[in-house]
């Protein structure tokens, strides 16, 4: 390393357990690993080092372990949803409600949620006043979604 970054990337084709888990809590990600049961212990360390984003899972012909610990990784994954909303004119009144999980509806534009729920997003869109000029009387207002 200098300077904070990997200067042997040429050299070696890896770099170092504690330099990815500190990447790994920094960008928080995920790592999984599938292995040989001859090498699991091996993985169990490197796991160990870079912490509970790391998941390990026999590798085995026609099975589906991995697809299995994937989608467990996904489902214990804490993520959130954000309704954002563009260019909200003066005279425009947007509220933002969500139901998250089958929850009742709350005033808020955001969700955060585990695994795999059911989100509904409702906006209550009123005007206060209607514009003077003509020209403002067609207005596009983009509301869109970001996910975490």
């Amino acid at each position: 390393m200098s300077k904070n970054n990997y200067t042997h990337w040429q050299i070696l084709d890896y770099p170092s357990m504690h330099h990815i888990a500190e990447k790994v809590r920094d960008n928080k990600f995920n790592i999984v690993f599938s292995v040989d049961e001859k090498v699991k212990q091996i993985y169990d360390t490197l796991a160990k080092i870079i912490g509970t984003t790391a998941r390990i899972a026999d590798l085995k012909d026609d099975d589906n372990t991995i697809v299995q610990l994937i989608d467990d990784v996904y489902k214990s994954i804490r993520s959130s949803v954000e309704m954002r909303i563009e260019k909200i004119p003066d005279n425009i009144n947007i509220e933002l409600f969500s139901s998250c999980m089958n929850r009742n509806y709350i005033k808020t534009s955001k969700c955060t949620f585990k695994g795999k729920p059911s989100i509904t997003f409702d906006a209550k869109i009123s005007m206060n006043s209607c514009p003077k000029d003509k020209s403002m009387w067609n207005q596009t207002i983009k509301i869109g979604i970001q996910t975490k």
